[in-house]
């Protein structure tokens, strides 16, 4: 009787500590058609920051590049005009 009455015991312990799990309902998924779309919100920030400068006195006549145009090392960039004397 004291054997019955201490598994009637553990079976109650261990169903408080991990009761039964709670039913779940499925639904059907939809298929939508996809969007070439897409708008997504974040901060972009550049790869590398590098100094740009130049090794000779004089003034920049004209930018060789776009904003934000992927560049390479040894591009020129600008076209430097002589100073004026």
């Amino acid at each position: 009787m004291a054997v019955v009455a201490a598994v009637a015991a553990g079976v109650v312990l261990l169903r408080r500590r991990h009761p039964a799990p709670a039913p779940v309902r499925a639904a059907a998924a939809l298929s939508l058609p996809a969007s070439s779309d897409v708008i997504l919100t974040g901060i972009i920030r550049p790869q590398h920051v590098v100094n740009v400068g130049a090794s000779a006195p004089g003034f920049i006549e004209e930018f060789l590049g776009e904003a934000g145009q992927e560049v390479y090392q040894d591009q020129s960039l600008e076209k430097i005009g002589s100073p004026s004397p």
